[in-house]
């Protein structure tokens, strides 16, 4: 099971990252908020204003039913098509609905009417900040402060901005500003609570969103997150309740069962895990994480069958980052051609993924594509010179290549690393052997031995190559104590006459 926490450490990505979700203007993460779209049928109501209109609009912007929204902006814009607040919020609505081009024009259009409103530009900052255009964002965010000092959501908003650009001096001051102007205002801490976890200041970011809490009991995000931040505390429990807290106050909070399941995949309680995994895709089946995650765990269980199909469903739903865990889950079925088509396209997209190129590179061992092989375990070392274990297989393919004098290049480096290794050296004893290099086959035969006095195939070893010096006594003695281990084994194994092994015996310079 400790593969599958390995590997979503390593690959994915993913769910301990702490997304800040953006209430205030909508910026919960777009499958999230799709999966909590209501179903509602907005009729053109008689006699509502357009200000009760633009209200419900933005309501239904923050609850992420953008199509809605929409539709009742576009209502509002029918009486009154010279309304720039409602405009940027259309162009805010069109980036939900991926609508790149659409969006730039009906902010351009609010700018053009409403040049000095400082909610114009804040609503046109967030519409870049969705279509992840994050330096135009933040002039449009510096660009309502100057008109609107006091802009709160201006302040947070390019502090959000700032923290995803990794400017994080520049956010800090900005949720800062946000706080000294109104201290009651949650999400300033709740943001400021996401990029102390960027940094690693789990107990700061633990602080932040228990104020969140403090100020909004009922702030389900802030639980989620909160509960990230306790399990990299280790303090499993509190995250626990806090992620099923977070479920108790919205039940269609993907994200929050996703957290759960991953925790609960640490302690190793994989029901739990699975009854998550399996309630965040039931409530949005385009969930691609839940698909690619639960996978993993099935993979883990054996269950390879429904493991393909979860990471087919993923990579089927376009989450092509997820061709390696299909491609691993190949490998252990050993469909390794199949493995090996998965592992390369997903390196199309990590071409410098460490892990891709060392599993691409094992597979492509067990296809016997040795040169294949080396040349992923080679970009491996290019990659990080200290892979012990890279240097290691990348010998013993050399091996399989008869390359022995690159197989022990390789095999003395992983001495360096390990010098208490007893594999390492038996193994570099016999690429010496190989070499006829007889007396330092034996030099390393005799260290494992050292290191392992039980280790059976050794004492073969070297009885072979004393047989090859003709030093029939060493080899006799080789030869009874590896009978008398292999018989311990309860294997029987016939009398070895010198001249019936000399055949397997190295070869000797001349």
């Amino acid at each position: 099971m400790k593969r599958t926490i390995r590997k979503m450490l390593a690959v994915t990505v993913a769910v301990g990252t702490m997304a800040v979700i953006l209430i205030g203007y909508a910026e919960d993460n777009i499958a999230e908020a799709a999966a909590k779209q209501e179903s509602m049928a907005l009729e053109k109501v008689e006699g509502a204003s357009v200000k009760e209109k633009t209200e419900k609009g933005y309501e239904l912007l923050k609850k992420g039913s953008y199509t809605e929204a929409k539709d009742m902006f576009e209502q509002v814009l029918a009486e009154e098509p010279q309304n720039a607040e409602v405009l940027s919020m259309l162009g805010w609505t069109y980036a939900w609905l991926k609508n790149e081009e659409l969006a730039i024009e009906n902010c351009d259009k609010a700018l053009a009417l409403a040049p000095q409103s400082a909610v114009v530009y804040k609503n046109c900052g967030n519409m870049y900040y969705v279509l992840r255009h994050k330096e135009k964002a933040i002039e449009e965010y510096t660009k309502a402060i100057e008109l609107d000092p006091k802009s709160i959501k201006a302040y947070r908003n390019r502090g959000d901005a700032y923290r995803v650009l990794k400017e994080n001096e520049k956010a800090f001051a900005d949720f800062a500003k946000a706080i000294e102007l109104d201290p009651k205002y949650k999400l300033a801490y709740y943001s400021r609570a996401a990029l102390y976890w960027d940094l690693g200041n789990y107990a700061k970011a633990v602080e932040d969103d228990t104020r969140a809490i403090e100020l909004d009991p009922k702030f389900p995000n802030a639980y989620c997150d909160r509960g990230n931040a306790y399990r990299k505390l280790k303090e499993n429990e509190k995250a626990l309740a806090d992620y099923t807290k977070a479920i108790e106050l919205d039940s269609g909070y993907t994200k929050a069962y996703q957290s759960r399941a991953m925790l609960y995949l640490k302690l190793e309680r994989y029901e739990e895990a699975l009854a998550d995994f399996t309630k965040a895709i039931e409530i949005d089946p385009t969930y691609t994480k839940a698909y690619a995650r639960r996978a993993l765990v099935y993979r883990d269980l054996g269950n390879y069958t429904q493991a393909l199909s979860d990471a087919s469903k993923a990579i089927e739903l376009g989450d092509i980052s997820e061709y390696d865990t299909r491609g691993m889950i190949y490998l252990d079925l050993k469909e390794y051609a199949l493995a090996v088509s998965d592992l390369t396209k997903a390196l199309e997209q990590k071409p410098d993924d460490e892990l891709l190129h060392y599993t691409r590179g094992a597979t492509y061992k067990e296809l016997k594509e040795y040169a294949s092989a080396v040349e992923d375990l080679t970009k491996v070392i290019e990659l990080n010179a200290q892979n012990k274990t890279a240097y290691g297989n990348r010998g013993d393919v050399y091996l399989l290549m008869k390359e022995y004098s690159k197989a022990v290049e390789d095999y003395t480096k992983v001495i360096e690393f390990f010098p208490k290794n007893e594999k390492a050296y038996c193994v570099r004893g016999f690429a010496y052997g190989a070499l006829g290099e007889v007396a330092k086959s034996i030099d390393d035969y005799t260290k494992a031995i050292e290191l392992k006095p039980d280790y059976e195939e050794v004492y073969l070893r070297r009885a072979l190559t004393y047989a090859a010096l003709g030093d029939r006594e060493k080899a006799k003695a080789d030869l009874e104590i590896f009978q008398k281990l292999a018989s311990k084994r309860g294997e029987k194994i016939e009398d070895l006459q010198i001249s019936e092994i000399k055949i397997y015996a190295p070869k000797q310079n001349s």
